[in-house]
């Protein structure tokens, strides 16, 4: 490990909020690199609307906005609120996950010590959340009620669906209604143990702690403003949200883009739940045995309430989700890298549209072999910003008042005149992407 103190370093970043519909909080050529390739996929895909927000060093430093939200033309902005769909579910485990780590739930526990319907079907807590339970996804399932969720009536509905995978732990089979009762056991467990519901635990371990003041229960068309929803040929779907209600826990939450990252920020910064805990949830989940499918069929392996890929530094959690109403959503974060990426689109079945956007930014996200400043600019919170090889300084000029580290492997450069302010020091690690210095 190399690690050299010199003449380099200390200060800068900023917030620039253009006419309230951006977030940046870096240069302008990354900042460029971004929006650029976002635009790309967004014209090719002919989306309606998108919001996108970027999480790096544990801070949001990029969110913007891209086409309209209705059909009077508004722009869908950083302010537009979207429906979550199946992102739902991640607020579902990590309050699922939160009980565990206080006791309140066992994960190995057998479902049926918690609610009535499930004796001897060896169903548990853990299978619940890895999508292993083998409860049918919607199929053979009964329709839902109109109404906020009530879990002896989301109950009543998952009861009549069949179990399409047997035996349960023995494959994954993506469910829906699997997440709704595990909702369900959140509440009850909530009223013996907290005298709170599942939304009481919502708002408390998750809304109020992260201060998401958009992130909420969308039922019957009750938020207002909400971006109207389009089919993937940018058609109006116009039809009323009485199915979001019941299925609250699995996917019935809505937000703008900037409480979805703050709930990313949250989720790297351990708000919700502990690191120990995090990295369970970040476990891929093992199957036992042969899965026997009665109907359905397979789906990928899960972590507990997340997807799972790659392992290690890079390794990312992440879920996905669609809305028949014309929405589709996007989280992913990289825990190990203070890094997430967050999407709402007003258009139907966009998830792989919004994989690809994933996929083209990451570069930018993550740590490149080098990275180039050309801006004019005045930084003023702390972050790391870091490169394989080289990071470059072409035009660093303005007002410095906090701490940005540049952590390089081989040299950091700056441009003559860049200068730290009175009583400042200047400070470089040369020591490369992940090094000693991450996380500030």
């Amino acid at each position: 490990m190399r690690y050299l103190v010199c003449t380099t370093l200390l200060i800068l970043l900023a917030i620039n909020i253009g006419s309230g519909q951006v977030v940046k909080r870096m240069d302008d050529a990354t900042f460029d690199a971004i929006d650029a390739q976002i635009i790309n996929r967004f014209n090719a895909n002919d989306l309606t609307g998108l919001g996108v927000a970027i999480i790096y060093g544990g801070e949001v430093v990029f969110a913007k906005g891209y086409g309209i939200r209705n059909e009077n033309n508004d722009p869908f902005t950083i302010y537009t609120r979207s429906l979550l769909a199946s992102v739902s579910k991640t607020i579902t485990g990590i309050i699922a996950m939160r009980m565990v780590q206080e006791g309140t739930l066992g994960l190995d526990d057998e479902i049926e010590d918690y609610i009535a319907g499930y004796n001897n079907t060896g169903i548990t807590i853990r299978h619940l959340l890895a999508h292993q339970s083998g409860i049918d996804h919607y199929n053979t399932c009964p329709d839902g009620y109109d109404g906020p969720f009530n879990w002896f009536a989301s109950w009543e509905i998952v009861q009549g669906c069949t179990r399409c995978m047997l035996p349960p732990g023995s494959g994954t089979l993506y469910s829906t209604h699997g997440t709704i009762l595990l909702g369900a056991i959140i509440d009850i467990v909530a009223l013996d143990e907290y005298n709170s519901s599942y939304e009481d635990l919502y708002q408390d371990w998750i809304r109020g702690p992260a201060n998401l003041v958009t992130l909420e229960p969308e039922w019957n068309d009750n938020i207002p403003n909400l971006a109207i929803g389009y089919d993937e040929d940018g058609n109006v779907i116009d039809d009323d949200f009485e199915d979001l209600g019941w299925r609250l826990p699995a996917g019935g939450f809505a937000s703008n883009i900037l409480d979805l990252a703050e709930y990313a920020k949250g989720i790297i910064n351990n708000t919700f739940v502990t690191n120990t805990t995090l990295q369970t949830m970040a476990t891929i989940q093992t199957v036992t045995g042969g899965p026997t499918f009665i109907c359905g069929s397979a789906s990928g392996a899960y972590g507990l309430s997340f997807r799972v890929s790659g392992t290690g530094n890079t390794q990312g959690i992440w879920h996905n989700g669609l809305n028949s109403h014309g929405y589709s959503s996007y989280l992913w974060v990289w825990p190990a890298q203070d890094a997430a990426i967050v999407m709402l689109c007003n258009n139907s079945n966009q998830t792989d549209v919004l994989g690809a956007i994933r996929s083209d930014v990451t570069n930018n996200i993550l740590c490149p072999n080098t990275r180039t400043f050309t801006s004019d600019i005045e930084w003023n919170d702390p972050v790391i910003f870091e490169a394989g090889t080289e990071i470059k300084g072409e035009s660093m000029i303005g007002t410095f008042t906090n701490v940005v580290t540049f952590d390089a492997q081989t040299r950091v450069l700056l441009k003559p005149g860049f200068h730290a302010l009175s009583g400042t020091k200047f400070l470089t690690v040369l020591e490369g992407c992940g090094g000693i210095v991450t996380p500030y």
